[in-house]
C-alpha cells in the first residue's frame, strides 16, 4: 500500500481512539500503519544511499538493521560483524 494510505489509516487510527481511547479498532490501525510507515521510512533510507551510489552508506544502514535484529533476539554474545558483499572490493 502506498504512504498515503497508511497515513490516512494512522488517521483514521488516532480518530478512532479519540473517540473511544480503548477502540480495538483504532489501535489496531495505529499499531499496523505506524509499523508500515516505519518500514518505507527506512526502505526509503536504503533507496537513498543506494541512488547516490553510497556503498558505505548502504552497508551501514544494513549494519544497524542487523545491530537490531542482534539485539532483539538476545545474542549479542553470540554475533560477530562480518563485512557484506557491497564492502568487499572485487575479488576479495
Amino acid at each position: 500500500m502506498p504512504k498515503d494510505k497508511w497515513e490516512a489509516a494512522l488517521e483514521r487510527g488516532l480518530a478512532l481512539l479519540a473517540k473511544r481511547a480503548k477502540s480495538s479498532e483504532g489501535k489496531y490501525l495505529v499499531s499496523v500503519a505506524t509499523h508500515r510507515l516505519n518500514i518505507l521510512t527506512e526502505l526509503q533510507r536504503l533507496a537513498n544511499f543506494a541512488r547516490a551510489q553510497d556503498c558505505a552508506g548502504v552497508a551501514d544502514l544494513l549494519r544497524e538493521w542487523e545491530l537490531q535484529r542482534i539485539r532483539l533476539w538476545k545474542i549479542e554474545d553470540l554475533w560477530e560483524p562480518t563485512p557484506f558483499p557491497i564492502e568487499l572490493g572485487a575479488g576479495d
